[in-house]
C-alpha cells in the first residue's frame, strides 16, 4: 500500500501522538527487564539446588512486596490528577534551581568582596 501525502502515512499518527516509551505500562519500561533477570536468577539457583532456588524465590517475593508496597503507597488519589503532582514537582524543582542560583550568587558575591578589600 502507497502513501501519498504525509496525512494518511503511518508515521503522521506517531508525530501527532508522541508516545514515550520509558514512562508507563509499556513492555519497554525498566521493571519488565528487572523481573526478567529475577526470574534468571531464581530459574539458575533452582537448577542448581533446590534449597537456594527456594532462598532466592522468598528473597524476590519479599523484594516484589516492598515494589508493591511503593507503588501502592504512591499512586494517585482517586480524586487527584496527574497535573497536581507534576505541578508540585515543577515548582519544587524551579524552587531547587531559585535556591541554587542564590547560594551561587552569594558565594560569588562573597569571593568578589574578599578580593576587593585585599586590594585596597
Amino acid at each position: 500500500m502507497f502513501y501519498s501525502t504525509a496525512s494518511d502515512s503511518p508515521l503522521s499518527v506517531l508525530k501527532a501522538t508522541p508516545i514515550d516509551l520509558f514512562e508507563g505500562d509499556t513492555m519497554l519500561d525498566p521493571k519488565w527487564g528487572i523481573f526478567a533477570v529475577a526470574l534468571g536468577i531464581f530459574a539458575l539457583a533452582a537448577s542448581y539446588s533446590v534449597q537456594l532456588g527456594l532462598a532466592v524465590g522468598i528473597g524476590i517475593v519479599a523484594v516484589a512486596a516492598i515494589f508493591l508496597w511503593v507503588q501502592l503507597r504512591f499512586a494517585f488519589q482517586p480524586g487527584e490528577s496527574p497535573a497536581d503532582r507534576s505541578a508540585l514537582t515543577r515548582r519544587f524543582n524551579r524552587l531547587g534551581r531559585n535556591r541554587r542560583a542564590a547560594q551561587a550568587a552569594a558565594e560569588s558575591g562573597s569571593q568578589a568582596g574578599t578580593d576587593v578589600s585585599e586590594g585596597s
